[in-house]
């Protein structure tokens, strides 16, 4: 949700797959994460993940509840698995 272009959000549920989800990780300035979060519509917003070699960044998440109309893209292992999976 959140507008015309799709954007991932993690959503802590407790049951995710084993392996995890595959993200992305990018570099950014503080600058440039200041003039991104006014772009973040709700429900989406930053929170800290945690990635599989015990480090943590900061990264889209859903902040409450999981909108009703939220696609579920588990099953594909994260979101540029599902994006090509439709391209």
């Amino acid at each position: 949700g959140g507008g015309a272009v799709p954007r991932p959000g993690l959503a802590r549920t407790g049951d995710g797959p084993q392996g995890g989800i595959a993200v992305e990780v990018w570099q950014l300035d503080h600058r440039a994460v200041g003039a991104l979060l006014d772009t973040v519509p709700s429900p989406l917003g930053f929170g800290r993940l945690a990635l599989a070699d015990g480090s943590d960044v900061l990264g889209f998440v859903v902040q409450g509840a999981v909108p009703a109309d939220a696609l579920d893209v588990t099953e594909y292992g994260g979101w540029r698995r599902y994006l090509d999976s439709v391209s």
